[in-house]
């Protein structure tokens, strides 16, 4: 199976996560930027015309996972134009609020551990969505 062409965000306060997920997804064919915290993930969203898959983890210094999909959520332009996954180990994912945000944003949460089919087909479907015509949340 042929990788949709798609640029991943990977979003981690720990590097070694960040180096794992990237060399996974790089050996799948993905382009794949890093960012270390949620403050640097939005500045790079912002910037240009990219598009980006991105995998957030939910607890990261600056700006958390959920406060960044609620920034999403609130930029309608900036949401249509990115598809995002919240990766988490922390039983906080069971909250109704945030199961609803990532409804409403259609952002999957993808558990930690994940298997590594569950990380690619996550990531896959996410890029197959930014690939057809933009969405609204």
């Amino acid at each position: 199976m042929t990788a949709p062409a798609a640029q991943v965000l990977v979003v981690d306060d720990d590097a070694g996560i960040r180096e794992t997920i990237r060399l996974i997804l790089e050996g799948a064919g993905y382009a794949v930027t890093e960012a270390r915290d949620g403050a640097e993930a939005l500045e790079r969203l912002r910037a240009g015309a990219a598009r980006y898959v991105v995998l957030l983890d939910y607890t990261l210094p600056q700006l958390d996972g959920p406060t960044l999909l609620r920034t999403l959520e609130a930029d309608p332009a900036l949401a249509s134009r990115h598809a995002a996954a919240l990766v988490s180990a922390r039983r906080e994912v069971d909250e109704p609020e945030l199961r609803d945000l990532c409804a409403r944003l259609g952002a999957p949460i993808l558990p930690k551990p994940f298997e590594m089919d569950d990380l690619l087909d996550t990531v896959a479907a996410l890029a197959r969505r930014l690939a057809s015509p933009p969405h609204t949340p």
